[in-house]
C-alpha cells in the first residue's frame, strides 16, 4: 500500500502499453521500468484479471481487442512461462490454459489449445514490431535447421510464417 505501490503499479501498467500512452504519470526516472521483470508473469496476469473491466478496455484497445481476450492471453502466456521454467514437455501437448482467439485467427487454422497460439499472442502482445520480426526470422531458420521435427504436434499451421509476419 502507499506510494510505493502505486509506483510499482504504475510501472508494471506502463510497461504493457506504448510509450506516453498510459493515463498515469510516472516520475521520469521510472519510465523504463518493465515491473513483470521483477514480479513475474503470473502477477502481471493476476493483477490485470483484477482490473475494473473497463480500466482492462482502455489497456486492451491498445492492442485493438477487448479486456477479455488480453486477460486470457496473459494468463496463458503465465502457464506457458511456468511449463518452461518447470521444463515441462511442449511438444504435442494440448494446453489447458488457453488464449481466447478472434474469429478471424480460428477462421486461418489457429488452434487455442498449442504453442502456437501463445506465438501468435505474444506477435500481438509485440510493442517492438522491428524485434518481433528479427524473433520470427530466427524461429525460421531453428524450424529449417530442424526440418524433423513436426510442425503440426505444436499447432504451426502451414502459413504460420506469414501469419506471424502480418503484425
Amino acid at each position: 500500500t502507499g506510494p510505493s505501490s502505486y509506483l510499482r503499479l504504475s510501472c508494471l501498467f506502463n510497461s504493457l502499453l506504448p510509450e506516453g500512452r498510459w493515463p498515469f504519470l510516472l516520475p521520469p526516472c521510472t519510465r523504463h521500468l518493465n515491473l513483470h521483470q521483477y514480479t513475474g508473469h503470473y502477477f502481471l496476469s493476476k493483477i490485470y484479471s483484477n482490473l475494473l473491466d473497463s480500466d482492462k478496455d482502455i489497456i486492451a484497445n491498445f492492442y485493438n481487442a477487448k479486456g477479455a481476450y488480453v486477460k486470457t492471453w496473459l494468463y496463458s502466456l503465465s502457464t506457458l512461462r511456468n511449463i518452461c521454467a518447470h521444463y515441462g514437455r511442449l511438444y504435442n501437448r494440448r494446453m489447458k490454459i488457453t488464449p481466447r482467439l478472434f474469429a478471424a485467427d480460428r477462421k486461418i487454422g489457429i488452434k487455442n489449445d498449442t504453442v502456437f497460439a501463445s506465438i501468435y499472442v505474444i506477435g500481438r502482445l509485440s510493442k517492438d514490431k522491428m524485434e518481433w520480426r528479427h524473433f520470427v526470422t530466427k524461429l525460421a531458420a531453428l524450424i529449417e535447421e530442424y526440418e524433423v521435427v513436426d510442425l503440426r504436434c505444436i499447432g504451426f499451421p502451414k502459413d504460420w510464417e506469414t501469419i506471424l509476419r502480418s503484425f
